[in-house]
């Protein structure tokens, strides 16, 4: 049988003795169990089951035997239920922007989440669907003069709910914490197929459960987000230091004082080692902000660059870069990333031990490396896993090398990369890092959860007792 997504028919059904799901062009069997009424649609053309088969990493090739379009919540209930009656795995999908297969399904339902993308502009707080993209919901909020509160990631081509799922993280975590500490509530489909609302305050547990847990225990399909005005401009400053220690000693300086709107590191390898670059985003309305005020009592006071945008311009900065990338094919492209959580005063010996020890031919010339601290709020979910000595209102720092196989051809550059992220967490582990887990590596997720493992367990049994969430394969 071949159909183009156009031309696919309708799944009607699953026939439970061979696991295969039919369509309306196939005979039934005396093992036939019809599907629910359903808003949207089951699709099963080729083209889209091979989108879904891979996440942005390209290491890993699960494919899915049918996919949920969902046009109302009510499609995930009822699917979820018809799963746990069948046995069948579920894997929600949003822009799959994991590069370890965290969002990929074998033989299972996978959820096309992107097709659940209302957004509905309030006061003090904004209803999203799941399946809105960063991107979209900067556009409109603009339009109406808000951003989010936590800001927004780099990339705007994610989605919420999929950036919350795994903690997210912005160039104004370092005040606000992670993006799902900024969640006001939630509305979730469990494991069970309950429609449940959920935040600090109505049905904590769920709420806490599903932050950080990579849809171990339900999925979400809406989000209430805190959102405060958004500025006309945004004043960037780039400081470029000689070496790390300088740039953290100047980076708790300014994330001390709390003025900036945004605040980042990136690196760029040369041959004696990293160049640290500190990002410094000020917001403003109309009149420029003074230098001299922002960067009083800094160890480097004279920027390398300083740059006015307008909100829209600075927000898609990024985007604007990766759209150039994607014309050069780098979506196809193997992505072994390094991501993982250190306390601040881990990052100089961690990267003295790991990335500080590259050198430009051993990365990608479209290689990002990339340094973002957060504060660790008092009032945050235990499963967005920071390391266990830190406290909070201390400070953390993710670190990513976002690095891919463009120009490189070797056949085992997958095999190698993956066994330098085992080696370098391991590393990081020692010092009491924790993988922030969208990375590329070999996961052991009791020791990742540490001391929340048997609370997270408990969860399991309660919200999805017949593990049809597989959720980055942890309980696999």
């Amino acid at each position: 049988m071949s159909f183009s997504p156009q031309e696919s028919p309708n799944v009607i059904g699953l026939d439970t003795s061979t696991g295969s799901w039919i369509t309306s062009e196939e005979p039934i069997s005396n093992s036939f169990q019809k599907i629910p009424q359903l808003d949207g649609n089951l699709v099963l053309d080729p083209l889209s089951l091979k989108k879904a088969s891979q996440d942005q990493g390209n290491y890993i090739t699960r494919i899915p035997s049918v996919i949920l379009q969902p046009s109302s919540h009510e499609d995930i209930v009822k699917m979820l239920r018809f799963c746990n009656k069948h046995h069948i795995r579920v894997a929600p999908q949003g822009a799959r922007h994991t590069t370890y297969g965290q969002a990929t399904v074998d033989r299972g339902l996978a959820i096309d989440m992107t097709f659940l993308n209302t957004i509905s502009i309030g006061n003090e707080t904004a209803w999203v669907g799941a399946g809105v993209l960063w991107r979209d919901f900067v556009r409109i909020g603009e339009s109406h003069g808000v951003q989010p509160a936590s800001s927004t990631p780099d990339y705007l081509g994610l989605t919420i709910a999929g950036t919350v799922s795994v903690g997210g993280f912005t160039p104004r975590s370092y005040i606000k914490g992670n993006i799902a500490d900024n969640v006001r509530s939630m509305k979730v489909v469990t494991g069970k197929g309950d429609l449940v609302q959920c935040s600090r305050d109505e049905n904590q547990t769920l709420f806490r459960a599903m932050q950080g847990t990579l849809g171990q225990f339900g999925i979400i399909v809406e989000l209430e987000i805190e959102i405060i005005p958004a500025p006309k401009m945004i004043r960037t400053y780039t400081l470029g230091y000689p070496n790390l220690d300088v740039f953290m000693r100047d980076l708790n300086t300014l994330a001390d004082r709390a003025e900036a709107g945004g605040l980042f590191g990136m690196f760029q390898p040369n041959d004696t080692g990293l160049v640290p670059l500190l990002m410094v985003d000020v917001e403003y309305d109309s009149v420029v902000p003074d230098d001299n005020h922002i960067l009083r009592g800094l160890e480097v006071t004279t920027p390398v660059d300083a740059t006015n945008r307008t909100y829209l311009e600075r927000a898609e900065f990024f985007d604007k870069m990766m759209e150039k990338m994607e014309v050069n094919g780098w979506g196809k492209a193997i992505k072994p990333w390094y991501d993982m959580i250190v306390a601040a005063e881990d990052v100089p010996k961690h990267f003295q031990e790991t990335i500080g020890t590259l050198k430009p031919s051993d990365i990608s010339p479209t290689t990002f490396i990339l340094l973002f601290p957060a504060k660790v709020l008092d009032d945050r979910s235990p499963y967005l896993r920071i390391p266990e000595k830190v406290v909070p209102r201390d400070r953390v720092c993710l670190i990513d090398l976002l690095d891919d196989n463009t120009g490189n051809t070797h056949p085992e550059y997958s095999k190698k990369k993956l066994t330098r992220n085992n080696e370098w967490a391991n590393l990081a582990e020692k010092l009491g890092g924790v993988s922030y887990p969208i990375g590329t590596r070999t996961m052991d997720w009791k020791k990742h959860y540490g001391s929340t493992w048997d609370s997270l367990n408990e969860r399991k049994k309660q919200f999805d007792p017949k593990h049809i969430l597989i959720g980055a394969h942890i309980f696999s």
